[in-house]
């Protein structure tokens, strides 16, 4: 009996650390020109598979820059709450909007300065619908 606790146990795990195994993580990488109007940057669509958990993850510090997930057919349509002056390296996790968020829907990363005076910038770092 001991010995099928065990077995079970592990198993267990095994499924487990699958599941976060297959999470997905997409790379980004947006260059943000002035002037301010038609600086909206964003990603190829990618699918929301299970076990996937909205955020985006700049990896360094930078000007101060607003994320959100949108839908796949309008980059003007916001699928999640907005995650406002990110200016640091770090992960920050989305909220997805009333009737958005379903699995195998598919969703971009977009990225736009916080501010309408800037200088040109470049920032990368992973993401998942």
């Amino acid at each position: 009996m001991r010995k099928r606790i065990i077995i079970l146990i592990a198993v267990l795990c095994l499924f487990a650390v699958s599941g976060t195994a297959l999470a997905a993580e997409y790379s980004y990488s947006f260059t943000f020109n002035p002037p301010f109007v038609g600086s909206l940057r964003y990603t190829e669509p990618r699918i929301r598979r299970v076990g996937d958990t909205p955020y985006v993850w700049p990896n360094y510090s930078t000007t101060p820059t607003n994320y959100v997930l949108v839908t796949e057919h309008s980059v003007t349509t916001p699928a999640t709450n907005t995650l406002k002056e990110i200016y640091t390296a770090g992960k920050r996790y989305f909220t997805y909007l009333p009737n958005y968020g379903g699995y195998d829907e598919a969703y971009r990363l977009a990225g736009y300065p916080t501010y309408t005076d800037f200088d040109t910038y470049t920032i990368s770092g992973k993401w998942s619908p």
